[in-house]
């Protein structure tokens, strides 16, 4: 398995943003807040997650190809997989 470059800006900054958001969590779960604020928080934080998750993906894909697919199609599909549900 080939090695990321996890200094990618765009996935450093989501995961902290989340981490950041995480501790909002913890400290709204001390504070008794209402459950369904806590799970609207929860869900944002795992789709902010998922989204990374996407990235490492489609960085890894793209450092692992060679030269030959560096089409439009190629870069229009990994966009396709990072926007997708």
């Amino acid at each position: 398995m080939s090695t990321l470059d996890y200094r990618n800006e765009n996935i450093q900054n989501r995961l902290k943003r989340s981490a950041g958001q995480i501790n909002g969590i913890v400290n709204m779960i001390d504070e008794k807040r209402p459950c369904e604020e806590i799970v609207m928080q929860l869900t944002a934080v795992k789709s902010s997650i998922d989204k990374a998750i996407k990235l490492v993906i489609a960085t890894n894909i793209e450092n692992c190809s060679g030269p030959e697919i560096d089409s439009k199609e190629y870069k229009k599909a990994l966009d396709l997989l990072v926007k997708s549900k």
